[in-house]
C-alpha cells in the first residue's frame, strides 16, 4: 500500500515535487487538522467506541492499522441513515496541467461494497462548493482492514488554488476511510534495502540499491537518476521502460562501485526526473557509511520442519553438521545459533509455526523443508552451507551480546541483559530484540522421522556440502522410509517477545555498549520438558529491515554467570573477545596485556604486536583482561572455556 511506501521513506530526506501529502502518521498524536463533515446521526453498534465525539462537523477519526494511519468515518448510523462523510484537504495551488491524484481507500468491517466519492472545489469547502470528478468501490474483508491505491490524473486546473473532497457514502455495518492522499505532477515511491538517510555500504562492493515506483500524468519514456557525493563522485542510471497514468512502473537498480576517495562517511544527492519536457525533480539526500568491520558475524539458522516432512533430513543432518563445526567459536569465525520450528508433530507450538510461515513467506517461500539465514537468505536446507561458512567467517560492525542471563529456577523467571555494540556512532536507529528458548535432546519412543533421501549417493551430497559433513547424513541415505529413535536439537520451544522482537529506538557511539534487558517467564514442563537442556539465543535484528545484525547463544549452564565480554571494553581501538580457549586482541600499535583472575592473581602477562593477537591465558573461568597500547588501554572480562 502507499501508506507502507511513506514509512519507509520518512525517516529519509526525500524531497518529492508534491502539492499535498496528507502525513496522518505525523497528525495521530496530535489530532486530524482538516475539515470534516459527517451526518446528524449517532454511529452505532460497535462503532460507537471509535467515534465517541462524532458529530457533524467531527466526521472522521484518525486510526492506527499496524505501522499505517487512517482517516476513518462510520458507515453505519443508529435509524439505518445513509454515510455522507466528507474529507475535505487544505487549498494548495496547482502548478501543472496536468497532475496526479493518489490515495488508499480502506475499509473495516463488512463484506459489503463500499462506495465513494472524490470531489474538487475552486471556491471554498462547502460541499456545494465542490465537483465530483471520481467514484468508485471497494468490497470489505470482514473484521479486517482491506485496502486499494488508487490513482486520478486530472487537467486543466494549472494555475488555479484548489480543494478536494474524499467521501465516504456508504450505508454498511463497518467503517471507510482514506489514507495517504498525495498530490502532485506524478506519483513516487523511493526505498532500497537499508532504510534511506544513512546508507551502509560494503567495502568490498561499495553499492547503492534502490527502488523506485513512478506514475506520471503521461506516458513517459522512462525516467533518470543520478548519483552524486560530497567527494565528486557521479553516477548516472537511466530507464527508457515505459511510464503510464495509471500504474505505478517499480524499477530496482543500483549504482555500483562507489568510490568514497578513502571517507568512512559522506553525504550524497540522488535526483530522480521522469524523461518528459520540463519534469521537475525528486531530490533524496542522505549519507554514504562505510564502517569498520570489526566484529565476528552473527548466522542465525532458522527451519521449517516436521516428522511428516521426508526431505526434511536434509536440514537434521544440517543443523547437526554446523553444531559439530561451530557451536564453539574459533579462530576467525564468528557466533552460530540455531532454532527448528516444527510442524504438525510431538514439537509442534502453533504461534511459533505460523511466525516462522510469516517469515519464510517473506523471504519468498512456501514450502517444506526451509531454512533461512539471518533473515536475508530463504532457501532449501542443501543448499545452505556456502551461506554459512561465507557468513560465519566473516566480520560486520554490529556485535550483539548477552553480559548475564538470571535464571530463577523457582519461578522459571528469565532476565536476559545484553549489549550492542557498533563500530560507528549512529543516532535514533531502529532496532529489535528477542530472545529464542530452544530445546536439545527431546526425543520419544513413538517418534518417527519420515526419510525421503534414502538412498542418496554420497557424490550427490557433495555438491552441496564438504566431506566431513557426510557421516551426519548417513542415518538417512543408508536408513529406511523411516528413523525412529532420533535426538532432536535447538528445537524451538518459545521465543519473547515474538520472533518479530521488541522494536526499540537507541542512539550509538562508536565501540560503546548499549544496555537493555528482556525479562519473561519459561514455558511449563509440557512445552520445556528438560530446563537443563535449554539454550537462550538473544537476537538483535535491524529494524527496518529485519535482518539478523548479532546475537548469542548462552547454553543453561552459563545462565547466572557473568558474561560481560568484549561490552566492558573502553577505548575505540581496542578490540577483546574469546575465540575457543583463547583470547583474541585486536590493538592499534605495540602493547601489553595483562590477565587477572576474579580474586585479583595475574596469571599471564603478554608482549602484543599491531594487529590481532591470540593468546593462551592459562585459566579458565572469568578473566579479567588489561590492555595498554600505546596512549589507549582498556579492560575487559571474558568467559575462557
Amino acid at each position: 500500500m502507499a501508506a507502507c511506501a511513506v514509512a519507509m521513506t520518512a525517516g529519509a530526506a526525500v524531497q518529492t515535487p508534491g502539492y499535498l501529502v496528507s502525513d496522518f502518521d505525523a497528525q495521530f498524536n496530535t489530532g486530524l487538522t482538516w475539515t470534516t463533515y459527517g451526518i446528524d446521526a449517532t454511529p452505532s453498534g460497535d462503532l460507537a467506541k471509535y467515534f465517541k465525539e462524532y458529530s457533524a462537523t467531527n466526521a472522521y477519526n484518525l486510526l492506527s492499522a499496524g505501522t499505517d494511519y487512517y482517516a476513518f468515518s462510520p458507515s453505519q448510523f443508529e435509524g439505518g441513515e445513509k454515510s455522507d462523510e466528507w474529507l475535505i484537504t487544505p487549498e494548495f495551488e496547482v502548478t501543472d496541467n496536468e497532475f496526479v491524484i493518489a490515495y488508499d481507500f480502506v475499509v473495516f468491517g463488512n463484506n459489503s461494497k463500499n462506495y465513494y466519492r472524490i470531489c474538487i472545489s475552486e471556491t471554498g469547502e462547502a460541499k456545494e462548493d465542490f465537483t465530483e470528478i471520481y467514484s468508485g468501490n471497494l468490497k470489505g474483508g470482514g473484521n479486517n482492514v482491506k485496502a486499494i491505491e488508487r490513482r486520478y490524473v486530472l487537467s486543466g486546473y494549472q494555475g488555479k488554488k484548489v480543494r478536494l473532497a474524499f467521501v465516504n457514502c456508504d450505508n454498511t455495518t463497518g467503517m471507510a476511510g482514506f489514507g495517504y492522499i498525495n498530490v502532485g505532477p506524478y506519483y513516487i515511491t523511493v526505498a532500497n534495502a537499508n532504510s534511506l538517510g544513512t546508507v551502509l555500504i560494503n567495502e568490498s562492493n561499495p553499492r547503492l540499491e534502490m527502488t523506485v515506483g513512478i506514475c506520471t500524468a503521461q506516458t513517459t519514456p522512462g525516467f533518470t537518476a543520478v548519483l552524486r557525493t560530497d567527494n565528486g563522485f557521479e553516477a548516472t542510471y537511466s530507464t527508457e521502460t515505459q511510464l503510464v497514468n495509471n500504474k505505478v512502473k517499480a524499477t530496482t537498480f543500483a549504482f555500483e562501485n562507489i568510490d568514497m576517495m578513502g571517507a568512512t562517511s559522506q553525504g550524497y544527492t540522488v535526483t530522480i526526473t521522469p524523461n518528459y519536457e520540463g519534469a521537475p525533480a525528486t531530490v533524496v539526500s542522505g549519507m554514504l557509511l562505510c564502517p569498520e568491520m570489526a566484529f565476528p558475524q552473527t548466522v542465525l539458522i532458522e527451519e521449517n520442519t516436521g516428522l511428516w516432512c521426508g526431505y526434511c533430513t536434509y536440514g537434521y543432518a544440517a543443523l547437526e553438521y554446523y553444531n559439530s563445526i561451530f557451536s564453539t567459536p574459533g579462530e576467525n569465525q564468528g557466533n552460530y545459533m540455531a532454532s527448528a520450528v516444527h510442524n504438525g508433530d510431538n514439537m509442534t507450538i502453533d504461534a511459533l509455526d505460523r511466525e516462522m510461515s510469516q517469515i519464510a513467506a517473506l523471504l519468498g517461500f512456501n514450502g517444506y523443508p526451509f531454512c533461512s539465514i539471518n533473515r536475508t537468505y530463504g532457501l532449501h536446507p542443501l543448499e545452505s552451507y556456502s551461506y554459512v561458512n561465507d557468513l560465519i567467517h566473516s566480520k560486520t560492525y554490529t556485535k550483539g551480546g548477552v553480559t548475564r542471563i538470571d535464571y530463577d529456577p523457582a519461578t522459571q523467571g528469565v532476565v536476559v541483559n545484553f549489549a550492542n555494540m557498533q563500530t560507528f556512532s549512529q543516532e535514533n536507529k531502529a532496532i529489535k530484540v528477542l530472545a529464542i528458548v530452544t530445546e536439545n535432546h527431546m526425543t520419544g519412543k513413538s517418534w518417527a522421522q519420515q526419510n525421503y533421501i534414502s538412498g542418496t549417493s554420497d557424490s550427490q551430497l557433495l555438491q552441496y556440502f564438504p566431506e566431513d559433513a557426510l557421516p551426519f547424513f548417513h542415518i538417512f541415505t543408508e536408513g529406511g522410509g523411516s528413523v525412529r529413535g532420533l535426538e532432536f536439537n535447538d528445537v524451538c520451544r518459545a521465543a519473547y517477545p515474538n520472533l518479530s522482537g521488541e522494536e526499540m529506538t537507541v542512539s550509538f557511539k562508536a565501540y560503546e555498549p548499549v544496555e537493555g534487558k528482556l525479562e519473561f517467564t519459561l514455558p511449563d514442563s509440557k512445552i520445556l520438558t528438560n530446563v537443563e537442556n535449554a539454550e537462550i539465543n538473544y537476537v538483535l535484528l535491524d529494524g527496518n529491515t529485519g535482518e539478523v545484525l548479532g546475537g548469542q547463544r548462552v547454553p543453561f549452564a552459563d545462565w547466572n554467570t557473568d558474561l560481560s565480554g568484549v561490552a566492558d571494553v573502553a577505548a575505540s581501538d581496542i578490540n577483546v573477545r574469546t575465540q575457543g580457549g583463547r583470547v583474541m586482541i585486536d590493538v592499534p600499535q605495540a602493547g601489553v596485556a595483562e590477565f587477572y583472575t576474579v580474586d585479583g592473581r595475574m596469571v599471564n602477562r603478554v608482549d602484543l604486536r599491531n594487529g590481532a593477537n591470540y593468546v593462551n591465558v592459562n585459566a579458565n573461568g572469568v578473566v579479567i583482561v588489561k590492555v595498554v597500547a600505546g596512549e589507549q588501554s582498556a579492560s575487559a572480562k571474558v568467559i575462557v572455556k
